[in-house]
């Protein structure tokens, strides 16, 4: 299986914003309230000023 990697569209934001949130509470660095919670979840502001990547495999990033 080959893997591409893409700019995230605003379509992917959501499951980017899901993804990164529960990446960081799951590892346990930070509480759900913690105020850096806000600027992780900020995917939008962070395309603006960054880019935003995903993975794709098969033609489908991956959602879990």
């Amino acid at each position: 299986m080959s893997v591409a990697l893409r700019r995230a569209t605003p379509s992917d934001f959501p499951d980017v914003r899901r993804i990164t949130r529960d990446a960081y509470l799951r590892a346990g660095h930070f509480s759900a309230d913690h105020p850096y919670m806000s600027v992780l979840e900020d995917v939008e502001h962070r395309a603006e000023h960054a880019q935003v990547w995903v993975a794709e495999a098969a033609g489908r990033w991956w959602r879990r």
